[in-house]
């Protein structure tokens, strides 16, 4: 398996942050920024989502702009991923599952 790397990717479905404000309030920015981790075989994609504070973040879920997909070319794979969100336990000494979503994810070439 080949790890790629992720500053060759746009990932559809991440929403960006929003840079607006962010010095006077720092809750402008996207809750759900994530470390993704993209794992590639064939025609088998995993991606790894390391969450930050996700216990805060249980309301806000990533949506994804079908409707952009269609202008961004070359599309190089369509693939669907299962992101497992973790949460910290009411004791906060270990993680419980939290939710899982299941994104259908288009992973493009971004130009230069």
């Amino acid at each position: 398996m080949n790890r790629v790397e992720l500053t060759r990717w746009r990932i559809m479905g991440k929403q960006e942050r929003n840079e607006k404000n962010n010095k006077k309030d720092k809750r402008s920015r996207t809750k759900y920024q994530s470390l993704f981790e993209v794992e590639r075989e064939e025609n088998k994609a995993t991606v790894t989502i390391v969450k930050e504070n996700a216990e805060c973040e249980k309301n806000h879920k990533p949506k994804l702009k079908s409707e952009s997909c269609e202008k961004l070319i070359p599309v190089v794979s369509l693939v669907v991923f299962t992101i497992v969100y973790l949460r910290k336990h009411s004791t906060g000494k270990r993680l419980e599952k939290d939710e899982t979503l299941h994104l259908h994810l288009v992973l493009v070439e971004k130009r230069r």
